[in-house]
């Protein structure tokens, strides 16, 4: 490599270095990328999803399956195997519970209206209707 390029990167690499923006920069740039990344692994452990979903369902059929896929997700998150907690990752504990609201299609319009005032009220999460 010719030596007068050489000479010049060695300049302008310690011009760089005296500088105070490059040493704030390269310590800050990093500190700010770790205290972001603790930040949401801390909210992440720390939420939880809980509350109540109403199930319209209309078609009769659906709601005690989904009821049923719930209830074995729940008994396979309290295994305390150690070799299957070992190979699975932590789970987000969850407690939604699903409740029936009984309505048809005639009846969903009102039905529909008071879910609403529930949810706005918070007395539920949300509900889902299922047709």
């Amino acid at each position: 490599m010719n030596p007068k390029l050489l000479a010049v990167i060695k300049r302008e690499y310690l011009q760089q270095v005296r500088n105070k923006a490059f040493w704030i920069s390269t310590v800050l740039i990093p500190t700010l990328g770790l205290i972001f990344i603790g930040v949401q692994v801390v909210l992440a452990q720390s939420m939880v999803a809980k509350g109540r979903i109403g199930v319209i369902d209309l078609s009769g059929r659906l709601y005690e399956p989904l009821v049923a896929e719930q209830q074995v997700k729940v008994d396979s998150d309290e295994e305390t195997n150690p070799e299957s907690m070992e190979k699975s990752r932590k789970k987000i504990p969850t407690t939604v519970e699903f409740f029936k609201v009984e309505a048809t299609p005639e009846t969903l319009a009102a039905v529909r209206t008071k879910l609403n005032e529930d949810v706005q009220k918070e007395r539920i999460k949300s509900y889902v209707i299922l047709q």
